[in-house]
């Protein structure tokens, strides 16, 4: 069965005015590349979350696409890198 895919962001801010962002994505593996280009532009925007207040939840999900990482690993299983599908996911 294949499911529509999401991505999901939750922001939360405690009393002391600290926030963290919760990220669910559909996306097979978490990437640490996307997790630190979502938070270059959080930055870029004046956002106070960095990549240290973000946790990335990802679904273990055979139906997704998954040309936006260059690990290696990966490639056993992919063999493309799209720049256009990782700057759309951030």
């Amino acid at each position: 069965m294949q499911s529509r895919l999401t991505a999901r962001a939750l922001v939360i801010e405690g009393n002391n005015g600290r926030r963290i962002a919760l990220l669910k994505t559909d996306n097979y593996l978490a990437q640490d590349q996307l997790q630190r280009r979502v938070a270059a532009l959080l930055s870029e925007a004046g956002s106070r979350i960095g990549y240290d207040q973000i946790l990335h939840h990802v679904t273990h999900n055979h139906s997704s696409a998954y040309s936006s990482t260059i690990a290696a690993g990966v490639w056993v299983f992919e063999d493309a890198y799209d720049a256009r599908f990782f700057e759309a996911q951030a």
